[in-house]
């Protein structure tokens, strides 16, 4: 049975943690620990599940709410313009789990799973700082809430 969680992604389906990346967006010296410290044991599992079935494997949230703990708005913002967006997706398991984070499975790329996109009550959204300069989309993308099937 598929499993609906969270994600942050681009339109790829993927994450904003990437080498290279992460310090254009993250604000943060610390936080909850990566998921190769929180789940020692997965990434052998998820190769091993990737290598015999296919699909994705990367991190998710049960709730916007618990994303909104990983992001500051921001962070959001900043994000936002960079082309990422809260989604919904069906994902086919749940790996490991914590208060944090989730660790999930799916038989199809991520970003084919997406059945909602947008921050929409996720945050309050009051921006402090100007957005940064590849910003490209509106504040609004923030707070769409668009169905995309």
């Amino acid at each position: 049975m598929k499993t609906l969680v969270c994600r942050i992604q681009d339109a790829d389906g993927r994450g904003p943690y990437k080498p290279g990346f992460s310090h254009n967006w993250s604000e943060r010296e610390t936080g909850s620990l990566p998921v190769h410290m929180a789940f020692p044991d997965v990434i052998e599992r998820a190769r091993v599940i990737v290598a015999n079935n296919g699909g994705a494997v990367g991190c998710a949230f049960r709730s916007k709410e618990q994303a909104a703990k990983w992001f500051s708005p921001s962070e959001i913002i900043t994000l936002c313009g960079y082309g990422y967006s809260l989604c919904w997706i069906e994902i086919d398991e749940v790996l490991a789990e914590n208060s944090d984070q989730l660790v999930v499975w799916s038989k199809m790329p991520f970003a084919a799973g997406v059945i909602r996109k947008g921050w929409y009550n996720a945050v309050s959204v009051t921006p402090l700082i100007p957005p940064p300069a590849p910003f490209t989309q509106p504040i609004e993308c923030l707070l769409a809430d668009e169905d995309t099937r």
